[in-house]
């Protein structure tokens, strides 16, 4: 995306955006409406991810996450 360059230009910065993936098709990121929620499949393949980090928890953990920031979304 031509947004995403030009952050990582204006900025200096090798990265423009952060999304958090839930299993294999959950993710929240942001965008220039503020933090969303999408479908990750569809999302890696708009955008050119540049980097990842792998973080293990257990599913508890995970959905102790997801539902406190879904709500921060809401």
């Amino acid at each position: 995306m031509i947004g995403s360059r030009l952050i990582r230009w204006g900025l200096g910065e090798p990265v423009s955006h952060t999304v958090f993936v839930f299993g294999k098709y959950h993710a929240l990121h942001s965008s220039i409406h503020g933090v969303e929620q999408d479908f990750w499949p569809m999302l890696k393949d708009e955008y050119e991810v540049v980097s990842g980090v792998e973080i293990e928890m257990t599913l508890e953990k995970e959905d102790d996450l997801w539902e406190e920031m879904m709500a921060r979304v809401r």
